[in-house]
């Protein structure tokens, strides 16, 4: 039996509907609520489905229903977004993500689409790769894709027991959290669908 759909998600699972059909979302709307709903930590913290859910390191901070991020000195995932996407998000800026629930949806909507574009025709299964990009980004797939192209047996088509098992990202533990930056994204795309079950009913 699927968990209940937290009383949070209700009011934003409509605007999610509507914008993953405007903007012709390749990943179904019910996927990206399994992802709202990793990225807000539901329904352990109080940040479930919550517009102004805040990560917060010394060096990075993530807000929001898809956690937008910013490290210091590296990279400005809002920034690149409004750059990418400037007439569907020109309103969005740091200083009032917190209270911009349509405006935060539209970028899980479009962050999902772009990856899609970069990397469905690498992969003949796309979804996992695709989903997994949103944690370690569409740079860090392809290097998993390279390293792939270099071990014995592995196929950079496939990332199911190929490209999955290949990651570049090293074995540095992430402070804080115990894990590897390979192991906290090869356990991503799976959380993620598996919380997007509860929302089937939900979501088209």
């Amino acid at each position: 039996m699927d968990a209940p759909v937290p009383a949070a998600a209700a009011q934003h699972l409509p605007v999610l509907a509507a914008e993953a059909k405007r903007l012709q979302s390749p990943v179904p709307a019910y996927i990206l609520a399994g992802q709202i709903d990793h990225e807000t930590a539901c329904p352990r913290k109080k940040t479930c489905w919550r517009t102004d859910a805040e990560f917060k390191t010394s060096r990075e901070m993530g807000v929001g229903l898809g956690m937008l991020t910013q490290v210091v000195g590296r990279f400005d995932a809002l920034a690149e977004m409004r750059a990418a996407h400037r007439a569907e998000l020109l309103g969005l800026t740091w200083e009032n993500i917190r209270s911009q629930a349509v405006y935060q949806i539209r970028a899980v909507v479009l962050k999902n689409a772009d990856n899609y574009r970069a990397l469905s025709n690498l992969f003949s299964d796309w979804l996992r790769p695709v989903l997994t990009a949103y944690n370690r980004g569409v740079g860090g797939i392809r290097a998993d894709r390279r390293a792939c192209q270099v071990t014995p047996g592995c196929d950079p088509f496939k990332w199911a027991g190929n490209v999955e098992q290949a990651c570049a990202g090293g074995n540095a533990v992430i402070p804080g959290t115990r894990l590897t930056a390979c192991q906290i994204s090869r356990r991503y795309a799976p959380d993620v669908m598996a919380r997007a079950m509860k929302y089937r009913k939900a979501l088209p």
